[in-house]
């Protein structure tokens, strides 16, 4: 737990050396005066695109239905050999629901703080307490990626169950990247559409990101690697080795 103040492998991608002119480009301090309309971050574009986002009300009620998220032997395979967590590190789950994927990452020995902003959701997690886990409340409607008195470099796993569609993907990822041990990794298992069609008219709850998302993702340029591999309807994303970068990030 953190203490608080409050389908194939896809490429890989080297960071630049901190002070090198592409990392500058990257994430300039200043952009260039122009009448042209700027440059859309992927999560501002998407925004637009999709339906109004559930609020925590409706994920209350959603949780009363009983409706939980599965996690298949399959997932836990493919996530231990290709993560290989350590025991005895420490995680952040993001989006953890009623805490089923967070009580298995203590069983393997981390450390683990579970977030959500249903409460509804907390209540079930908080039934079947475990030693190494501990649930907190974070408000996705209040700026998603900020969460305060999270140590820079103090995390080994940082893990996003299906809730990535629901978040600022590219600043999420930013913020991950800094919270995030050297060599530490982020897993998410997400919904990707075949279309942006398919993106806009999915349920609520199973929101999909569009496949424009999922390349920015997988480009994003504070990783030094990605990996992808799809089980339909699922992908499952690890980056690895987030760079030191401190700039600011700016539309690609």
């Amino acid at each position: 737990m953190i203490t608080m103040n409050m389908a194939a492998p896809a490429p890989h991608h080297r960071c630049p050396p901190p002070d090198s002119p592409a990392l500058r480009a990257q994430h300039g301090n200043q952009v260039a005066t122009s009448t042209k309309t700027p440059p859309q971050a992927p999560g501002t574009a998407r925004q637009r695109l999709l339906p109004a986002l559930p609020t925590a009300a409706d994920w209350d009620r959603h949780w009363r239905t009983g409706q939980g998220r599965l996690v298949t032997a399959l997932e836990q395979d493919r996530f231990l050999r290709r993560v290989r967590p350590q025991p005895g590190t420490t995680a952040l789950d993001i989006g953890c629901g009623t805490g089923k994927w967070t009580r298995n990452l203590a069983s393997w020995g981390l450390s683990v703080t579970g977030f959500d902003f249903s409460s509804e959701a907390l209540r079930q997690a908080q039934a079947f307490p475990h030693p190494r886990v501990e649930f907190r409340h974070w408000d996705f409607d209040d700026r998603a990626t900020r969460l305060p008195g999270l140590p820079r470099g103090g995390l080994h796993l940082v893990t996003c169950r299906l809730s990535l569609e629901y978040l600022d993907t590219r600043q999420l990822l930013a913020h991950v990247a800094r919270w995030l041990h050297p060599h530490g990794a982020f897993y998410a298992l997400t919904r990707v559409a075949d279309s942006d069609h398919a993106a806009v008219t999915a349920p609520p709850f199973t929101r999909m990101l569009r496949p424009a998302q999922l390349d920015a993702v997988l480009t994003h340029p504070l990783w030094r690697s990605a990996y992808h591999a799809t089980v339909p309807p699922f992908t499952a994303i690890v980056l690895r080795s987030p760079c030191p970068a401190d700039l600011p990030l700016r539309p690609r």
